[in-house]
């Protein structure tokens, strides 16, 4: 089970602070609450001991494919039980039947659906059993239902795009490297033993790709281990920055303020957010309760941070957008228009407004980043085969114009 630490303030002002365990961070949250304890901030601190994750975060298609076919059984009126018994037999992703089956099994003991979504928490996201509970006390299942797949499905829209935009690069490098290497390996070879036989001093870059090319042929196990060596020593680092709050967020500052990147990254941040919040919303889940479960849906642990003082201000009494403008995460625009629509309590238009806004952001970013990062990518590589091809024919002309001088 998880493991989070927690800080909270009771009714008299005295702060407390434990590390437990807890299903999750919402349960953790709703829990603290009931003993009349106001959360000011929940990190996750690991898996206690002994515990062994097995189960992955489903993918957004796999979650979309899933609240489709959950929205149907839900608008037909079938008894849940047999009906998710059916449906595991049929699903295909392995990952998909295995979370269909334990849901199936934890109703078949009394659990509640929005329980039994809670439980696999490492499977879904937490939002999902907030909102499954939500419908559950609205009476309005199939509506929260497919609320939720259009979220799945959007979410797995930007994921698909964000995918098409890498690939014609990745697959433009992954070219350029075979032939660079094979260039290294077969063709400058041949050159060197060229310049032997001529004789005569070499160009420094010459000397330098020849060092390269000898170094690959005749050290290339050491060259092989070096470079695992130094790939895992950068996944540990960052499996272990992965497991700290701190080391969450610092990953994050530096992917929002990577050139380029940072500016499209911050709005599939708000986007998800925004669309998130507006979801919860129009599902009727409590402000608060609605804007943690935003911050967590957005995958950015900065906003989550800023939002978790957010919430603050607002069970305090504050308002929305003021709690959210101490964060600086946002433009100003989206500040004006958030206080504009709180004032006049049209939140959840505003909200999606704004996350239609962000799409439309990210969409011009991803083409202007797609138009950009492909020449630029061809230029570079462009410029290494053409560093290789100078420094490989230069010293033939010198050297054949120093023998024919002789």
């Amino acid at each position: 089970m998880p493991v989070y630490a927690y800080r909270a303030v009771n009714g008299d002002g005295e702060a407390f602070e434990d590390t437990v365990e807890a299903i999750s961070a919402y349960d953790l949250t709703q829990s603290l609450e009931a003993q009349g304890l106001r959360v000011t901030s929940i990190d996750f601190a690991g898996q206690a001991p002994g515990t062994v994750v097995h189960a992955k975060q489903l993918s957004w298609e796999e979650l979309r494919l899933f609240t489709e076919q959950l929205g149907s059984i839900a608008r037909s009126g079938y008894p849940l039980v047999p009906s998710l018994a059916a449906l595991s037999d049929e699903l295909e992703q392995p990952r998909l039947r295995a979370a269909t089956e334990q849901l199936q099994s934890d109703l078949a003991r009394g659990t509640s659906l929005g329980e039994a979504f809670r439980h696999q928490e490492s499977r879904f996201p937490p939002l999902f059993g907030a909102l499954i509970r939500a419908g559950e006390l609205t009476g309005d299942l199939p509506t929260v239902l497919d609320m939720m797949n259009d979220h799945a499905t959007r979410m797995a829209s930007v994921k698909h795009r964000v995918k098409m935009a890498l690939a014609y690069p990745l697959l433009l490098a992954i070219c350029a490297v075979s032939v660079i290497l094979y260039q290294l390996l077969y063709i400058v070879p041949v050159f060197s033993d060229i310049f032997l036989e001529m004789g005569g001093p070499l160009p420094v870059p010459t000397q330098f790709l020849l060092v390269v090319s000898d170094v690959l042929r005749h050290h290339w196990s050491v060259v092989l281990i070096g470079a695992a060596l130094v790939a895992l020593a950068l996944v540990a680092v960052y499996i272990l920055l992965k497991r700290q709050a701190e080391g969450r967020r610092f990953l994050d500052r530096c992917t929002l303020y990577f050139p380029g990147i940072g500016m499209a990254y911050q709005g599939v941040v708000q986007a998800r957010f925004c669309r998130t919040f507006a979801l919860l919303l129009g599902a009727r889940v409590p402000l608060i309760d609605a804007l943690l479960l935003s911050g967590t849906a957005s995958g950015s642990a900065v906003l989550e941070k800023a939002v978790s003082h957010a919430s603050d201000v607002v069970a305090q009494g504050g308002r929305l957008v003021d709690g959210l403008r101490e964060s600086h995460f946002f433009g100003q625009s989206f500040y004006w228009l958030l206080g504009t629509a709180e004032e006049r309590g049209q939140v959840e238009y505003a909200l999606n407004n704004l996350a239609e806004s962000a799409e439309r952001t990210v969409r011009t970013r991803e083409q202007l980043l797609g138009s950009v990062i492909t020449p630029a990518l061809t230029i570079f590589l462009g410029l290494i085969i053409g560093f290789m091809v100078v420094a490989l024919y230069v010293p033939i002309f010198t050297l054949g114009d120093q023998l024919g001088v002789n």
